[in-house]
C-alpha cells in the first residue's frame, strides 16, 4: 500500500512525463539533424521563403504573385533546378528593382551553382553562409548597394571561375585571400571604394582573362602581375596608381584591351609594345604622366583599333610610320608635346585620317 501510495501521489508522474518529453525532444533533434544532412527541393524552397521574406520592395510584383508555396520552386520566376537532382542550382534575378538583403538561409541551397543578381537594390553585408555554397561557379553581384569591406571567407569557395562585385559600396584593402581562387576567370570588382595596393599574390591566378579594377582608388600595381600568361582584359582606369608601368604588363601576349587612363603613372612605353602584345585591340593610356617618346614599332600592332595616349608628357616627332595604322579607328594624340606630321598616302587613308580629325579637333600640340 505504501508502494501505492507513492504511485498515486501528484508528483509521482513527474518522472515518466519527463521521459516522454525528452525523447520528443530527442526525436525532434533527431530528424531536424537528418533534414538537415539530407536536404532536398524543400530545404531549397525554405531558404528561398526565408529569401522572399528580406525582400522589401518589389515593383513588378516578381516574388509577390509568383512565388508560391502551391507551386514547384522549379517554376518561380528567377529560379532554375537541375534535372539530375531536383535541387536550385541558379538564382536570377538581375534588372527586377528588387530592394533586399541577403538571409543566412541562403547558404543551404547547397546545389547552387550560379548567382545573378545585378543591377537591384540588395544592400548590407554578405552573409557568411555562403561559403556553403561549395559548388557555386559564377557569383554576381554587380550594381547593387552591398557595403564593408570584401568579406575574407569568399577566397575558400572551391569552384568559383567569374567574381563580380563591381558597382558597390564596398571600401578597404582587397583581401589577399581572394588570390587563392586559383580557378578565376573573371575578377571584376570595378567601381567600388577599394583602396590600398593590389596584392602581389594576384600573380597566383594564373587563370586569369579580365582583371577589371577601375574606379577605386587604388594605389600600387605590383610587378607580379606580369605573371597572368591568359590574361585577356586588364582595367585599372581611374585609380591613383603613381609608379612606372610594370614590364611584365607589356608580356601578356594574350592581353586584348590595356586601360590604365586616369591614374598617375610615370616613365615611357617600350618601343617594342607590338611585338610584345600581338594581340592588342585597344590601348588606353590617356591622363597619366606618361613621357618619352612614341613606340616607333606601333604601326607593327596588326590588331590595334583604339589607341589612346591623350594628356601625358610625350615628346619627339611622330613616326612616320604612323601611316600603316590603316585599320585604326581612333588614335588620340593631343595634350602632348609632339611635332610633326601624320603622312596622308592614298584615298583610303584620307578618309582614315578625317575621322581621326574629328577625335583630334582640341589638338594644341599636334600638327596633322
Amino acid at each position: 500500500m505504501e508502494i501505492k501510495g507513492r504511485f498515486a501521489s501528484p508528483s509521482s508522474f513527474s518522472f515518466p512525463i519527463s521521459l516522454i518529453q525528452i525523447f520528443a525532444i530527442g526525436s525532434l533533434i533527431i530528424i531536424t539533424s537528418k533534414a538537415y544532412a539530407n536536404p532536398n527541393i524543400n530545404t531549397d524552397q525554405s531558404a528561398l521563403v526565408a529569401l522572399k521574406s528580406h525582400i522589401t520592395n518589389d515593383p513588378f510584383g516578381i516574388t509577390t504573385n509568383n512565388w508560391s508555396i502551391t507551386t514547384s520552386v522549379c517554376n518561380w520566376v528567377g529560379i532554375e533546378c537541375g534535372s539530375k537532382h531536383n535541387r536550385v542550382t541558379s538564382l536570377n534575378f538581375s534588372f527586377m528593382g528588387l530592394t533586399a538583403s541577403f538571409p543566412p538561409e541562403l547558404g543551404a541551397l547547397s546545389f547552387l551553382t550560379y548567382i545573378t543578381i545585378k543591377n537591384n537594390s540588395f544592400q548590407g553585408p554578405l552573409p557568411v553562409e555562403i561559403l556553403n555554397l561549395r559548388r557555386l561557379k559564377l557569383f554576381g553581384i554587380g550594381n547593387n548597394e552591398f557595403s564593408g569591406e570584401i568579406p575574407a571567407w569568399l577566397g575558400q569557395l572551391p569552384r568559383i571561375q567569374r567574381l563580380l562585385l563591381y558597382g558597390n559600396r564596398f571600401y578597404g584593402s582587397i583581401p589577399v585571400s581572394i588570390f587563392n581562387l586559383t580557378s578565376l576567370l573573371t575578377l571584376n570588382l570595378q567601381n567600388n571604394q577599394l583602396s590600398g595596393r593590389i596584392p602581389r599574390e594576384v600573380g597566383n591566378l594564373t587563370m586569369l582573362e579580365d582583371l577589371l579594377l577601375d574606379g577605386n582608388q587604388l594605389t600600387e600595381i605590383p610587378s607580379e602581375i606580369g605573371k597572368l600568361g591568359r590574361l585577356k582584359t586588364l582595367n585599372l582606369e581611374s585609380n591613383l596608381i603613381s609608379v612606372p608601368i610594370p614590364e611584365g604588363v607589356f608580356n601578356l601576349s594574350s592581353l586584348i584591351a590595356l586601360d590604365l587612363t586616369r591614374n598617375n603613372f610615370t616613365g615611357g612605353l617600350p618601343d617594342d609594345i607590338c611585338e610584345n602584345l600581338p594581340a592588342l585591340k585597344g590601348l588606353y593610356l590617356s591622363v597619366n604622366h606618361l613621357s618619352g617618346r612614341l613606340p616607333s614599332t606601333l604601326w607593327q600592332c596588326e590588331n590595334i583599333v583604339d589607341v589612346g595616349m591623350a594628356d601625358n608628357e610625350f615628346t619627339g616627332s611622330i613616326p612616320t610610320n604612323f601611316r600603316n595604322l590603316t585599320w585604326a579607328k581612333q588614335i588620340v594624340l593631343w595634350g602632348n608635346y609632339l611635332s610633326g606630321t601624320i603622312p596622308i598616302k592614298g584615298r583610303k587613308y584620307m578618309d582614315y585620317i578625317q575621322e581621326i580629325s574629328i577625335y583630334n579637333h582640341k589638338i594644341k600640340k599636334l600638327q596633322i
